[in-house]
């Protein structure tokens, strides 16, 4: 495996394309999914169209991810350094007596009460695309308990 170092420039864009891939998801847009998808990459270890049938699927079902209104993101990292994107999506939104809205946080168990669907994703960048995406199986919100371990 050939080690290199990401630029400045490199990671603003790749910052710049998981926002991107953020929206998509959550607005259910496949077609902006296709466009920051490489043609050779790897998405769950399958091609890219294996990726946008399943999130079509994921999508469009009849209680699919269209039909949930509100979401959340949080930011975290995978036990090997990665950026994990999750995604929370709710049917229905829980407010405190303030009149906030309560999102859990990174990592937490689903809310089945909300009706809550939790996603999370690494991804891997080549060339102004994504051209990985992953299920981290190991993550937490503060890497330092994996620097710890390690």
């Amino acid at each position: 495996m050939i080690l290199t170092k990401t630029t400045k420039e490199q990671q603003q864009q790749n910052t710049r394309i998981l926002s991107q891939f953020e929206f998509a998801f959550i607005t259910c847009d496949l077609d902006q999914l296709k466009n920051l998808l490489d043609d050779q990459g790897i998405y769950f270890g399958r091609t890219k169209a294996n990726a946008l049938a399943y999130w079509n699927k994921l999508f469009l079902a009849p209680e699919g991810l269209a039909k949930y209104p509100h979401a959340h993101v949080n930011r975290g990292y995978s036990r090997y350094g990665s950026e994990v994107l999750e995604i929370r999506m709710n049917k229905t939104i829980t407010i405190n007596h303030e009149g906030i809205p309560q999102f859990r946080t990174f990592g937490e168990e689903v809310n089945r009460t909300a009706d809550e669907r939790v996603f999370r994703f690494t991804f891997s960048f080549r060339e102004g695309k994504i051209c990985g995406v992953q299920r981290p199986r190991e993550y937490t919100a503060d890497i330092e308990k994996f620097v710890e371990l390690n």
